[in-house]
This record gives structure tokens, C-alpha cells and sequence, in this order.
């Protein structure tokens, strides 16, 4: 696992200790998943996170709100800032 990816780990942790409705999926994750079961020689490597808020959406500025108060310790030197907006029920893609 590189730096960059368990740093992503360690933000994940601090969202997920809020207990905001997020739920994690992904290549990270399962990535995490296969290391756990004794495939670590994973080759393909992660830039982000990839999650879905469990629930009703909330506006954008409350997504990103919540998440920035989540990563705890790490406030000091990350932030999330939304890059686009997320649309209802579309597929990545298309």
C-alpha cells in the first residue's frame, strides 16, 4: 500500500468515526479487502475515494460541510472542496 493510499485509509477512518451516512466503496476498498485476505501484490493503484451518502442526498455545501469536519487531526493540512456536483441516479460514463 502506498503512502498516498493509507492516508486515504486514515481519512476514511475519520469520517467513518462521525458516523455520517457515507459508506465507502471502490478500488481502495477493495484493494483493502484482498490485502486482508493475503493478496497484497496489488498492482493497480488508487487516487481517490469513492462513496455514496447512505440516505437522502444533502445539499452540496452540507456534503462537503460534513466531510471537512470529519477528517479530525488531519483539518490542518486537508479540506474538501466539491469539484462537481453529483446528479441523481446517473451512471459514471454516460
Amino acid at each position: 500500500m502506498t503512502e498516498q493510499e493509507k492516508l486515504m485509509c486514515e481519512i476514511m477512518g475519520n469520517i467513518s468515526q462521525t458516523k455520517a451516512p457515507i459508506v465507502f466503496k471502490g478500488a481502495l476498498i477493495t484493494k483493502l479487502i484482498l490485502a486482508e485476505h493475503g493478496f497484497e501484490t496489488i498492482e493497480r493503484q488508487t487516487t481517490d475515494i469513492d462513496s455514496n451518502w447512505i440516505g437522502d442526498s444533502p445539499p452540496m455545501s452540507v456534503l462537503v460541510e460534513t466531510i471537512s469536519q470529519s477528517l479530525g487531526n488531519l483539518q490542518d493540512s486537508f479540506h474538501a472542496v466539491a469539484i462537481r456536483e453529483y446528479v441523481e441516479k446517473k451512471i459514471s460514463g454516460s
